[in-house]
């Protein structure tokens, strides 16, 4: 932990080989503190709105879903490989679609999910946008607006 600092700026990590926020903050030309300032709200962020989802009496396919999609975003340090983990907060939006059917946007998002993030890194290699952060920001927003819409469903009832 402590030479973590001189590890990043030696030059020796390639940034476009990982797919968390951070990485995508340095990957778009950031400093180290500045990455690490917006990882940091990334995290509160994503622990602010699983902590939203899980007060309210929300479908368990729909929080789990949450939790998921919102992990990756909080996350440090994160390889494509751990991308199993959109896998299965994709599968339980499929299992909540039989109560609540998928709007266009978020099958679109659903299927380009895993096949991008495992591109993630190539294409950030060629243009320094941090191509995985932007998809999985609207993955955990679909997951999130779905478990809130399954909350408001849930009252109406």
């Amino acid at each position: 932990m402590p030479d973590t600092d001189r590890v990043y700026t030696s030059g020796s990590i390639k940034f476009a080989d990982f797919i968390s926020v951070f990485a995508g903050a340095r990957i778009a030309g950031r400093s180290i503190e500045t990455a690490t300032v917006i990882q940091a709200a990334a995290a509160v962020a994503m622990t602010a709105l699983v902590a939203l989802v899980f007060l309210r009496r929300v479908p368990i396919a729909a929080r789990n879903a949450t939790l998921l999609a919102c992990t990756p975003l909080a996350a440090t340090v994160l390889m494509p490989s751990d991308q199993i983990i959109v896998l299965v907060a994709g599968a339980r939006l499929l299992r909540d679609a039989r109560r609540a059917p998928l709007g266009s946007v978020e099958v679109a998002t659903l299927a380009a999910a895993y096949p991008l993030s495992m591109l993630a890194p190539l294409l950030s290699s060629v243009q320094p946008f941090p191509n995985y952060v932007a998809l999985q920001l609207v993955f955990a927003a679909i997951c999130d607006r779905r478990a809130l819409i399954a909350n408001t469903h849930r009252r109406e009832d």
